[in-house]
Formats: C-alpha cells, structure tokens, sequence
C-alpha cells in the first residue's frame, strides 16, 4: 500500500516544529516540485492587461532607457536565459525587475491560502491595483520591494520561526522611528528587512539565489535602481547604520541576527566595552591570529632576535616610560615599541613625546614604530557594539550570533593591518 499525500507547504512551511519536520522527512519520501522563476514571469506578464499597449511600451521603455543598468540586472536575474526571459521581466512593468525577481522567490517559498503573488496583483488595499491607484509625480513610478514587504507582512508574522522574528522585531521597534525622520527611508528599510527575511529560507535554494537575496549594500542599491527611492538610499543605508538599528558590516552586509536582544543590555555593555577598550591595544589582543601576522609584517626581513611590544598613543607620557623600561627582557634583541591610536590627535600628540623620548639615554636602544594610520572612531565604535552583541547573546544561550557577532569583531582587527611609516 502507497500513501501519497500532495500539499502546497513543505514541512517547514506549515508551521511544524524542528523534531515534526525531522519524523515527517524520516517517515516520507520527500519530492519537491517548485514554479521555476521563468514560468512565473510568464504568467505574472499574462495576468497584466494592458489596455493602451502602445502607451504603455512608452512609458515602459523611457523607464529602461533612463537607467542603463536595469539591463544588466535583468542579464542577472534571468540567469541568461536568452531574450524570450529578459523581455518577459521587462513586460512586467510597472513592477521592478527585483520585485519581478522577489516575487518568484516568495511564489516558491511561502505557501498560503490567504496570500499569494495573484492576489497581490488583484490587491487593492496594500497589491498591485493600491499602486495603480496613486497619485503619479513627475517620476516613473515602479512597484519596489517595499510593497512586497507590506502585502506579505501578516504572513510573516504567522511565521513561528524564531529567524523571522528576529526581523519582525527590527520592524516594530524602529519603523515608526524611521517613518518620522523620512517615510522614503522607511520603504528602504522595509527592503532591506526583506531581503533579511528571504535569506533566511535560502538553506536549500542554489547559489544564485542566495547572492540575490543576501542583504548586501549592492543588492539593496539595486532593489531600488531606477525607482523615485534610488536618490535615497546611501542616506538610508547611512541612517540606519549610524543609529544602529542594523550595522552594516566590513562585507558592507546589513545583517538582522536570528536571535532578539534586549537593546538595553547591549547598550550597557557596550558603555562597559568602551571604557575596558579605551586602551586601543587591548583590541589588538582581541584576535591573537592578527596581532601575530602585525608583528611578522614588522619584523619581514629583520635578522636579528626581536622583541615586540605595542603601546596605546593616548598613554600617560610617565606611565609609557615606565613600561618601556619594564617591558624589554632580553638585552640581546631588537626592541621595537609599536604605537596604535584610535584616532589623529593621539598620533600627533604621540609624535613629540616619541621624539623627545629617543633623544633620551635610557631609551636610545629602542627602536619607536608609530601606525601613522589610527583605527577611527567607526570602527572602534562597530567593534565594541559587535563584540557587545556577542556577549549579550552568549548571556541568553545563543550560541550561534555570539559567534557570528565575534567574528564581525576580529575581522575588523584583521582588517587594522596598516602600512608602517
């Protein structure tokens, strides 16, 4: 006797837990059939009717000419395909080519009875027909991710899975915040949570899928490329970043962790951090992989024995004597003292009492190194809220972002490998 049972949700997709998911697999042979993207395009393009066709390929092709670049991105998004896919994508106007995109990925990954890509073009309250509703202004207008983001909503909040509360959790806490300051910012961030969220389902799709919906600032720039929004979004990027509610990365990724944490136990922490961190060697320490290669960068091509030791720039001028007289041990080596700031004026302050000091016997068998190039405020600042994150989530048994957060943080010691002057 065969059972088979035919469904539109996966069993990851119908809400069950992670030890249900596990018995089903076990007990079922699992066979998935998806809507290939160019199947979608074709039948999102046939569910337009266009009334004027002749006004309407007017409009659409002052939209591409306007931005050259919407052609390369379709090159992308239709895997080359052949020009049948590429002017598919494009008669989908005036929905954008990375909503077109966004919208087949949505069709193959969430399943719903009360939400679908059909009946977001038949919506008219937050879908398609809301959109063709609008007042129009001097711009082109095109439907952007942030219409995708606002349909979809209550369908992800369904969603029990604690990746997607994470960045539901961004939405509510900030979104009111952001609307205030400029409601363009506000759609700017509602694509980045997005593309957040669909990363987050990317566990089984292949490799072009998870570069298009990985949250990277290239990614968001082009959500919104050739739209009214696009003059907006470094200014976002750059809003929401400098007020923390996601720090761009050294990768330039604007990353939602999996987990939520409480804002007020990481903004404690990072005032403990900044105090404990003042001294800017102590950030060396934090990746000893790094602060080895720094010190082989010093000493390439040095034959003789050395001895390294690294100096915050901002130390008291009798408290940095007394540890240089301390510190070298071996009389027979090199003694390099190396110097590191966090920002220029401990450098040219430095810079005397360097002078100063190698004009003094006591000090005259030392070798001064100053790193003319100091860490910055920016990337002080990244690195303490990361490494505040990492403890906060070790604290609440998150493993898993505790990790990922420190890894942020030693790659931007990694990163602090600088030309000696």
């Amino acid at each position: 006797v065969f059972l088979f049972i035919i469904s539109h949700k996966t069993a990851s997709q119908a809400g069950l837990s992670d030890a249900e998911a596990k018995k089903t697999f076990d007990r079922f042979d699992v066979k998935d059939y998806t809507m290939e993207p160019i199947t979608t395009y074709h039948l999102i393009a046939a569910a337009i009717n266009k009334k004027d066709e002749k006004k309407y390929k007017e409009i659409k092709n002052k939209f591409f000419d306007a931005s050259p670049q919407l052609n390369t991105l379709i090159e992308q998004l239709s895997l080359n395909h052949g020009a049948s896919v590429k002017n598919d994508i494009k008669n989908l106007f005036p929905i954008h080519p990375y909503t077109a995109y966004l919208m087949t990925f949505i069709a193959r990954n969430i399943s719903s009875a009360d939400r679908s890509i059909f009946k977001f073009l038949d919506d008219d309250q937050r879908g398609f027909r809301s959109f063709l509703n609008q007042e129009v202004g001097n711009n082109i207008p095109v439907i952007t991710a942030d219409y995708l983001w606002d349909y979809f909503f209550e369908e992800f909040e369904r969603d029990n899975s604690e990746k997607f509360l994470s960045v539901l959790s961004k939405f509510y806490l900030h979104t009111r915040e952001i609307e205030k300051t400029d409601r363009n910012y506000n759609a700017i961030f509602k694509g980045i949570l997005l593309l957040n969220l669909l990363s987050k389902m990317v566990f089984s799709a292949g490799e072009n899928d998870q570069i298009l919906v990985t949250p990277s600032m290239d990614n968001i720039k082009l959500l919104f490329l050739g739209s009214h929004l696009e003059e907006y979004v470094d200014k976002a990027m750059d809003f929401i970043d400098r007020k923390e509610i996601i720090r761009r990365t050294l990768d330039n990724l604007f990353l939602v962790s999996s987990s939520t944490l409480p804002p007020r136990e990481i903004n404690e922490e990072k005032q403990k951090l900044a105090r404990s961190y003042e001294e800017i060697t102590k950030v060396l320490d934090f990746d000893s992989d790094s602060k080895r290669e720094l010190e082989r960068t010093i000493t390439n091509g040095i034959l003789r024995v050395s001895e390294i030791n690294f100096y915050w720039a901002g130390e008291k001028e009798h408290i940095l004597k007394t540890k240089l007289l301390k510190d070298f041990k071996k009389t027979y080596s090199l003694h390099l003292a190396v110097f590191l700031s966090k920002d220029d004026l401990m450098i040219s302050s430095i810079k005397s009492v360097i002078k100063q000091m190698s004009q003094e016997e006591e000090f005259k068998h030392i070798i001064f190194i100053l790193i003319d190039k100091p860490l910055g405020e920016d990337k002080f600042d990244r690195f303490i809220t990361f490494v505040a994150e990492s403890a906060v989530a070790r604290n609440h048994n998150f493993s898993n972002d505790a990790i990922t957060n420190e890894g942020f943080a030693k790659k931007i010691v990694e990163r602090y490998q600088l030309p000696l002057g």
